[in-house]
C-alpha cells in the first residue's frame, strides 16, 4: 500500500506541532501529556486485564497532574510475564500492527506489540528528531541492526525505508563495509562495538556525516574508538522495545532531549520519590500513544541523571544528562582480536527450534585464560546436539582453537535492576588485555 494523501497532511500537521511542543514550557508540555495520561490510564482499567486488577477503577480521575502518578503501583517485566498476553492486551492485533522483540537484557526477550496508531506516531518521533538533526526525509541512512527484516511497511515508515538499509549484525565486517562504501549514507546507526569492527574494516575510506548508538551504555574506550575511527563524537539514542522512542542527543552531543509527547518519564529516587534536577535514580515510563498493549509505570530497570541545566543546543525542557543502561564487554578471539558481543547472541548461531522455548536466559562468560563458558538456563532439558552445534558455531567465529565449554545451569539470577548482564571478560578487563595491541584493533 502506497503513503495516501491523507497519511501526508496528518503526519505534516502532527510533525508541525512536535516542533512547536519542543519549545514551548513545562506547563505547555504538560497539557499534552495530562489528558492523553488520562486517556491511556482509563482505557487500560476498562479493556486490559492486567491494569483492571492492579489499578483502582477511577485512576484516571485521580490523575490531574503527573506527581499524581506517585499513588499508583509500579510495573515491571516480571510482572507482566507473570501474566498471559492477554491479559496485557486490550484487543486483538487490528490490521496494520507491529510485533517487536525487546532486546532481551532481562535474558527473556519479549515480544511488543503497536496499535497502527502507536507505531505510525513513532515514525513522526523519527522525523521530528531527523530534523532537528539536520537530516532530510530523502537523505540516505545505514543502521547495522539484529532485528530481521519483516514484511514492507506502509505509511510514513514507507517514506523512511526508501533510504534506509538494514543490514544484519550477522553479515561479517568485510561486507558490512562493503555495503556501507556502496550505499555512502549521511547517517550511520547501530550498536557501538558493531560500529568499530566496521570503522577498522573501513579504515577510514568512509565517514557519514552523522553516526549514531543505541541499544547499550558504551565504556569509555569503545567511545573513544568510535572518535577515532569516524572523526566524531557518536550521537545516542535511548529508547525500548516497550516504549520506543524516549530520548536523544541532538548534534551538540550533550543531554538527551526526552519525547515528552510520547512518553511520560518519571526518574526516582530508592524511596520511589522524583529526584531534583542534578540527581540520579530509576527510571519509570508510561506510554502515552500505544493503546493496544499500555505499559504504563513501567520500571524499565535503567538509571539516569535528570539534567540541571538547558541544553547547549538551548533546548530548556527537562531532559537526561546521562543514562546508565546495559553495559557489554568486549570478547578476544584464540589470535586476540577483538569481537563485539553482539556477534555471540545465541540466536545467530542456532536455529530458532533450538532456541524458542529452550533457552529462558544465557551468559557467556570469558576467564582470564580466554577460555569460554557458556552458562545456558534452560526452561527443559537441552537438546542432544545443543552442545556440540554451539560450539562449532562459535568456533567459526572465534577460532577452531577456542576454548568453548556449554554448562547448564539452575539458576543465573537478574541484577536488582531486573537487567541482566549477558557477556562478560576477565580477559578484556584486566589491565594486560587493555594495554595489548591487537593487529585489528588500532586503539
Amino acid at each position: 500500500m502506497g503513503i495516501k494523501r491523507l497519511d501526508v497532511v496528518r503526519t505534516w500537521k502532527e510533525l508541525r506541532s512536535l516542533r512547536r511542543s519542543a519549545t514551548g514550557t513545562l506547563d505547555e508540555v504538560q497539557t499534552i501529556q495530562m489528558p492523553r495520561l488520562r486517556w491511556m490510564v482509563d482505557h487500560a482499567v476498562r479493556h486490559v486485564g492486567l491494569y483492571r486488577s492492579l489499578f483502582p477503577g477511577d485512576a484516571a480521575r485521580r490523575l490531574q497532574h503527573p506527581d499524581d502518578l506517585l499513588r499508583l503501583p509500579f510495573t515491571d517485566r516480571a510482572v507482566c510475564r507473570a501474566n498471559p498476553i492477554a491479559e496485557l492486551l486490550s484487543s486483538d492485533p487490528p490490521p496494520g500492527s507491529r510485533r517487536i522483540s525487546s532486546s532481551g537484557t532481562t535474558g527473556e526477550p519479549s515480544e511488543v506489540l503497536y496499535s497502527p496508531g502507536a507505531a505510525w506516531y513513532q515514525g513522526i518521533l523519527a522525523l521530528r528528531r531527523d530534523g532537528v538533526r539536520g537530516l532530510r526525509p530523502w537523505d540516505k541512512r545505514c543502521e547495522v541492526t539484529s532485528l530481521r527484516e519483516g514484511p514492507r511497511r506502509s505509511g510514513i515508515w514507507e517514506l523512511l525505508d526508501r533510504r534506509f538499509m538494514r543490514v544484519p549484525t550477522t553479515r561479517p565486517p568485510a561486507l558490512l563495509a562493503r555495503d556501507v562504501l556502496a550505499l555512502r549514507p549521511v547517517l550511520l546507526a547501530g550498536h557501538g562495538h558493531l560500529l568499530v569492527e566496521l570503522g577498522e574494516e573501513l579504515d577510514g575510506a568512509f565517514r557519514p556525516r552523522y553516526l549514531v548508538t543505541y541499544g547499550e551504555s558504551l565504556d569509555g574506550v569503545t567511545s573513544d574508538a568510535l572518535v577515532d575511527l569516524y572523526g566524531q563524537r557518536q550521537l545516542d539514542q535511548y529508547g525500548t522495545a516497550e516504549h520506543g522512542s524516549v530520548a536523544w542527543q541532538c548534534t551538540a552531543a550533550d543531554l538527551y532531549h526526552i519525547d515528552h509527547e510520547a512518553v511520560l518519564l518519571e526518574v526516582l529516587d530508592d524511596h520511589g520519590a522524583p529526584v531534583p534536577p542534578g540527581e540520579t535514580g530509576e527510571v519509570v515510563l508510561s506510554g502515552l500513544w500505544n493503546p493496544l498493549m499500555p505499559f504504563l509505570r513501567y520500571r524499565i530497570g535503567d538509571i539516569a541523571t535528570l539534567a540541571d541545566r538547558p541544553c547547549a543546543c538551548g533546548y530548556r525542557l527537562p531532559a537526561l544528562a546521562r543514562i546508565w543502561g546495559r553495559t557489554m564487554d568486549w570478547i578476544l578471539d584464540s589470535r586476540g582480536r577483538w569481537v563485539a558481543p553482539q556477534r555471540l547472541w545465541i540466536d545467530h548461531h542456532l536455529e530458532r527450534d533450538l532456541v524458542q522455548g529452550v533457552v529462558r536466559r544465557y551468559h557467556v562468560r570469558q576467564d582470564a585464560t580466554g577460555a569460554i563458558r557458556v552458562l545456558v538456563l534452560p526452561y527443559r532439558d537441552l537438546p542432544a546436539d545443543f552442545a556440540n552445534r554451539l560450539q562449532a558455531s562459535y568456533r567459526r567465529l572465534l577460532g577452531q582453537d577456542a576454548m568453548i565449554e556449554v554448562v547448564p545451569v539452575a539458576d543465573l539470577p537478574l541484577h536488582p535492576s531486573g537487567k541482566f548482564r549477558r557477556f562478560s571478560s576477565e580477559l578484556v578487563r584486566s589491565r594486560d588485555a587493555w594495554q595489548s595491541e591487537s593487529p585489528a584493533t588500532p586503539w
